[in-house]
């Protein structure tokens, strides 16, 4: 099962009764979600720690690109003589492109889309691991069910793409 896949999940329509369409207990049922729940929040979380990283390794470089470049083109040309000029005409063109990438890509904004999307699935992995431990009754968890899979349906689609390389890597078959 690709874990985040939502027309994999059951709906509260298929679930019915609060058991499997074989006739699984809805604790048992409940154990069977706890993996694909961690696979979608580590993703969740990978993806947005990659993208941090991202967006402060660039802004980094441009910093240090912009730095050196106004630095010796307000020192004077003749400091670094006629190749050094070329040199930092193209480390400004450099500065454009990867500030104007680093804008455009929103690495932070779509860092912040999947941490979101890790909290919520934490939150109900949380919830049914609470839940699978025994201090809840198999009836409150079969009551429980139609609410899980709206909960998880509506986490999926509010929830960015990962990689399925960062699935496969937390756990995803």
């Amino acid at each position: 099962m690709t874990a985040l896949d939502p027309s994999q999940i059951e709906t509260p329509e298929q679930v019915g009764d609060g058991t499997a369409s074989d006739g699984e207990p809805a604790t048992a049922y409940l154990c069977r979600k706890l993996e694909p729940l961690q696979v979608n929040r580590d993703s969740h979380y990978a993806a947005c720690e990659a993208l941090q990283r991202t967006h402060t390794w660039l802004g980094v470089l441009v910093v240090a690109l912009s730095t050196i470049s106004l630095g010796f083109a307000f020192g004077g040309g003749e400091i670094i003589g006629e190749y050094g000029n070329y040199f930092l005409g193209g480390a400004s063109v450099a500065v454009g492109i990867l500030a104007g990438v680093q804008t455009f890509s929103n690495f932070s904004g779509r860092a912040s889309e999947h941490k979101g999307a890790a909290i919520a699935y934490g939150t109900l992995l949380r919830e049914i691991e609470y839940r699978v431990s025994g201090a809840i009754s198999e009836t409150e968890n079969l009551e429980y069910l139609p609410n899980l899979m709206n909960r998880w349906s509506e986490i999926s689609e509010m929830a960015p793409l990962t990689k399925s390389s960062l699935r496969i890597k937390h756990g995803d078959s």
